[in-house]
């Protein structure tokens, strides 16, 4: 059976050259507005994000390797999502989306490439709070984290020098919610993360 699971916010790991989980500094997140790929029109905003990658990760029930294969049946599958921009920057209290309440636009997955997922990010400016929109504008709120159901086993392993001791089988995309501090945060995966950038 599916397990609910949310992208939550985990304690810091320690440092470390090689980690993909790396400590991050997020007052050097924080980019210049115009470095930012956004699009706007009277309606919606829209702006390109890497909301999930490969990787290893921690959870509750053990750290868990995230296989590239199982992410890009996941983009496949799901090509459009709900947007959840809730001004407490967290998820919906049901882990998944159960009303229409904190929807706040829409996510389109665009490719899947380099074993991350690219979306673009559209915000419907009529239903989103104009705070949080400024604050999207800005370069301000950058973190965002998927909503999923998920199916692992107990496998230990190795991935670029990270043990894990499970390994996610299947993954089924919900939402995309753009929050406060996401499990695979900046400079990894968030807004603006690996577009091109202006010379």
């Amino acid at each position: 059976p599916f397990k609910v699971a949310l992208e939550k916010t985990v304690e810091k790991p320690k440092p470390c050259e090689k980690c993909l989980l790396k400590n991050f500094n997020s007052e050097t997140a924080n980019v210049d507005s115009d470095t930012l790929n956004v699009t706007e029109i009277s309606d919606y905003l829209a702006v390109d994000a890497v909301i999930a990658r490969e990787g290893v990760f921690p959870f509750h029930e053990g750290k868990i390797y995230r296989p590239a294969k199982v992410l890009e049946r996941a983009a496949l599958l799901q090509t459009e999502m709900p947007l959840i921009l809730r001004p407490d920057l967290a998820h919906p209290p049901e882990g998944v989306v159960m009303t229409t309440k904190d929807i706040m636009g829409t996510a389109y997955v665009e490719e899947f490439k380099d074993a991350k997922i690219k979306a673009r990010l559209t915000i419907n400016k009529k239903v989103a709070p104009q705070s949080l929109i400024d604050a999207v504008k800005r370069g301000e709120l950058r973190d965002v984290s998927i909503g999923y159901y998920h199916v692992f086993e107990e496998k230990e392993g190795n991935w670029n020098e990270h043990k894990y001791d499970l390994v996610e089988t299947d993954l089924k995309l919900d939402h995309v919610a753009i929050v406060e501090k996401g499990r695979c945060s900046l400079p990894l995966c968030g807004i603006g993360v690996d577009q091109p950038q202006p010379e």
